[in-house]
């Protein structure tokens, strides 16, 4: 490595003004249908109620203006919250794997791919107990209805407050994806051999 040259995950980090570890990451936030909304309010009332909590939040896949002034409207822990566009796949990767956790609000799935993603390196995932999302997560997840902004508020609460449910999402998590993988390569080969 080239002396005084960041890796990249830093550069992306420190240009989005987070640290390693001490964000939250949810993605596709210009969709309603990825209920970042009430994932927005869940964190911001936690914020409100636990100003000691050090980590922030980053929202991905955010690009209409209309969308960001609504959720700068309605949150009070402003400086807690980063917006951002959709990235290239090496950043989002990057991001995904530095990240405190996943968050998956959802409210209609087809597959979701994204919590596998996190999954695959130990980040743990909380995700919506609905549509296919658990049938794809198994175990490798901690789930909530995501109607709900208070169990939302909760399952982030229990993840930020124990090393223990990080540490079991993260083994449990990269065990599911291993396994997903290895089902869709089956697969795969079937279809086309």
């Amino acid at each position: 490595r080239t002396a005084g040259v960041k890796p990249a995950a830093r550069v992306i980090l420190e240009e989005l003004g987070l640290e390693k570890k001490k964000y939250f990451v949810l993605v596709n936030s210009n969709r309603w249908l990825k209920n970042s909304y009430r994932a927005l309010l869940a964190f911001d009332r936690l914020f409100s109620l636990f100003p000691a909590l050090e980590q922030s939040v980053l929202f991905l896949g955010l690009e209409d203006k209309r969308i960001i002034s609504r959720f700068e409207k309605s949150i009070r822990n402003r400086d807690r919250f980063v917006f951002r566009g959709y990235v290239e796949r090496g950043e989002l990767e990057r991001l995904y794997m530095e990240a405190f956790c996943f968050v998956y609000p959802s409210l209609n799935e087809g597959f979701g791919y994204p919590p596998l993603d996190c999954m695959k390196y130990g980040t743990p995932v909380l995700a919506s107990a609905i549509t296919s999302i658990p049938e794809v997560c198994g175990e490798g997840a901690m789930y909530f209805m995501p109607a709900s902004v208070d169990e939302i508020m909760n399952r982030i609460l229990q993840v930020t407050e124990s090393e223990a449910t990080r540490q079991d999402l993260s083994k449990k998590g990269m065990k599911v994806c291993r396994s997903m993988m290895k089902k869709q390569d089956i697969m795969l080969k079937r279809l086309v051999g």
